[in-house]
């Protein structure tokens, strides 16, 4: 089994965490470790933890492959962590942060917040992604049985609530821009046998998706009810 070595900083007095000490700590690790040990074809395999003052630990996200260059995306990434994270996190002093790694041969994908190749939904001004799995949507900062949570890119996550069925399975999503609700919507699957061949039930509209294309659009249109016709009370 390859080595794991942590790296621990403890904290003379206890903090809060928050940006700027995720910025500190990080960027005091890139220029100790990864910049030392990442020479030639190699990356990290990198797991972010805190420890709190009654010395429990608690893991930020999940393990990412990094390489040198990715300073900026591992900050952005435990950032979003935190910002749907309870306040717990944030409101506790911790007395250490520690990062788990170890060397790898060869170099990682290079990284991206965005699902570049992801075709979108223009919905009011904003892209909705054209995907039922989600982990196309970008970057997934968590992952338990059936709930997801995914970065589209820095200001825009969503939640995913998957509803598995013998036929037509659902994702329940939830669509969030700067930490706030904006949108939900139903998608059900249509034909798992063709790439993103789904409805999307959004407003009062329902679209058509076959192989990530749109196909066909059904809304409900309020109409007006038919006006009564008086009775002609007039004598013959």
């Amino acid at each position: 089994m390859k080595n794991w070595i942590n790296k621990e900083y403890s904290l003379d007095n206890y903090l809060l965490l928050n940006n700027d000490v995720l910025n500190n700590f990080i960027s005091k690790f890139w220029s100790e470790v990864v910049e030392k040990e990442l020479t030639g074809d190699k990356h990290l395999l990198l797991i972010f933890r805190i420890k709190f003052e009654n010395n429990q630990l608690a893991t930020i996200g999940q393990m990412k492959k990094i390489n040198l260059e990715d300073k900026n995306y591992f900050i952005e990434y435990i950032q979003e962590i935190l910002a749907l994270k309870t306040e717990v996190y944030t409101e506790i002093p911790i007395n250490s942060i520690i990062f788990s790694y170890g060397i790898r041969d060869g170099l990682a994908p290079t990284k991206t917040i965005e699902n570049t190749e992801l075709k979108f939904q223009t919905w009011y001004r904003n892209k909705l992604p054209i995907t039922f799995d989600p982990k196309d949507y970008g970057t997934v900062l968590e992952h338990t049985g059936n709930l997801w949570i995914v970065a589209i890119n820095n200001k825009i996550t969503v939640h995913i609530k998957q509803i598995f069925r013998k036929k037509n399975s659902i994702n329940l999503v939830k669509y969030f821009k700067n930490n706030k609700l904006v949108y939900e919507w139903k998608d059900i699957l249509t034909n798992p046998s063709i790439p993103n061949s789904f409805n999307r039930e959004i407003g009062k509209s329902t679209y058509y998706f076959k192989n990530s294309e749109l196909i066909l659009v059904k809304s409900i249109k309020k109409t007006n009810p038919l006006l009564k016709t008086k009775k002609d009370n007039t004598p013959p």
